[in-house]
């Protein structure tokens, strides 16, 4: 198919600049676009957290919404967000780039300037020495001092945003490109990012709101560690944790292996009987590289030790906007000189009942890739879960890839066993339940 706008010049002359592109065409993603890698609201289906642009969404503009699935690029991207078609999609980007269709645009040179500006505008409109040149004066609450501009592309990224005195803005010139169209011609273009900004008093306001709800949320975090139990066979009131560990193969994992592994009882509103029932759940401490709690993963479970089959089974709670849990891990026994990983809880206390190694659970396929690996450690067992999408995978290798460049031996520990018909993948879990302990113990082996 041909369109009125080259795919391949356009791509690349939108690589480095999707958040400009975005503010622009796609308004919906403002909060997106405030906390690039965060989960929030869906612009789409709404809720809470359904919704996050990559950390490098930058360079390509991808973007995952946990009801639609992934958008690989800014396009794809677009077209969701603005029921666009591709073509739609495409033109809309290349007008935005000031590019010309059909030309053979490339970029001959791009320098990185990440220039910040931020304050309150006294003046934006036709210069006062000539009126057919714009005019935008700021007081700077950065540099402390009246910043002036009279960029003609500044005043297009303005103009979208529909900016007057009095306004507070802030203002990134994000690079400088030197570009050459198909007949040699070579011009320059400057990329500028411009956002309409709260008033100070309401910053402030919102600032101190945010503090307060952040702190709230640390002390639910903290407070439910607290209230829980240590993982305790003898302690009946722990049934439906230790029937779950046992229908997973788990039952005669050490205790040492079980420290941040714990039981407890959430309570639930029942709006029918208009009163409280406490669900069973096994909780897991989420520390920092320095040991410190950050969160709790629950796995939600039935009286009878079941994983439940009713809402979310398991989830993590919900972090203070100011937390990460990137490089953080389920601690399932202390760190020796060597370290193995796994994904999962279950298939993490699996490599530990098997082999006898301290083996860290980092919560999903991303948190594999991510996790900080403390000093001390000289080698690294990667447990990889065996996907059909090659998710489990390629985290193990990106995990490998960053260990062994920072001089730390790593090992990916494969499964050989096909995937059965009908499921997603296995992981070490699995062969534990297959095929007994020995079998993960011969796992090092291959």
């Amino acid at each position: 198919m041909c369109y009125r706008f080259d795919l391949s010049v356009v791509r690349e002359a939108a690589r480095g600049h999707w958040a400009a592109i975005f503010q622009a065409l796609a308004p919906s993603l403002e909060a997106a676009l405030r906390r690039p890698g965060k989960h929030v609201p869906c612009p789409v289906h709404g809720g809470k957290d359904g919704f996050r642009l990559f950390p490098n969404f930058q360079e390509n503009g991808s973007c995952v919404c946990n009801t639609c699935g992934v958008r690989r690029d800014g396009f794809a991207t677009l077209s969701w967000l603005n029921g666009w078609s591709f073509r739609e999609a495409l033109e809309s980007v290349g007008r935005f780039l000031m590019l010309e269709p059909q030309s053979s645009v490339k970029v001959v040179s791009r320098e990185i300037k990440a220039k910040y500006w931020q304050g309150e505008i006294f003046f934006i409109g036709p210069s006062p020495a000539d009126p057919k040149k714009f005019f935008l004066l700021i007081n700077d609450e950065l540099k402390k001092r009246l910043c002036t501009f009279q960029e003609r592309s500044l005043e297009l990224a303005c103009a979208d945003k529909n900016l007057h005195n009095g306004d507070r803005v802030s203002i990134c010139l994000q690079c400088d490109e030197l570009l050459e169209s198909s007949n040699g011609v070579r011009y320059r273009r400057q990329i500028w990012l411009v956002s309409k900004l709260e008033s100070k008093e309401s910053e402030q306001r919102r600032l101190l709101f945010e503090s307060e709800k952040n702190e709230k949320l640390r002390l639910a975090i903290a407070d439910a560690w607290r209230k829980s139990w240590y993982c305790n066979r003898k302690d009946r009131r722990q049934k439906p944790l230790l029937e779950y560990l046992k229908s997973r193969g788990l039952a005669e994992v050490e205790p040492k292996f079980l420290a941040d592994i714990h039981f407890a009882r959430h309570a639930v509103y029942d709006e029918a009987s208009d009163s409280l029932w406490w669900r069973p759940l096994m909780a897991a401490a989420v520390r920092d590289i320095k040991g410190k709690l950050v969160d709790v993963h629950c796995t939600y479970l039935t009286e009878d030790g079941r994983k439940t089959q009713t809402g979310v089974p398991k989830q993590l709670m919900k972090l203070p906007s100011d937390a990460t849990i990137s490089g953080c891990a389920i601690r399932l026994g202390r760190p020796r000189k060597v370290l193995a990983l796994a994904e999962g809880i279950e298939t993490a206390l699996s490599v530990c009942l098997g082999t006898g190694l301290p083996c860290w659970a980092c919560v999903c396929a991303h948190g594999l890739a991510s996790v900080e690996i403390p000093v001390g450690v000289q080698e690294v067992l990667i447990f990889e879960d065996k996907d059909c999408s090659g998710t489990g995978q390629k985290a193990a290798r990106k995990l490998r890839k960053r260990l062994q460049q920072s001089g730390i031996s790593a090992r990916i520990v494969s499964i050989r066993e096909e995937i059965p018909a009908g499921a997603k993948g296995i992981d070490v879990n699995d062969i534990l339940c297959w095929y007994g302990k020995e079998a993960v113990a011969e796992m090092l082996c291959d």
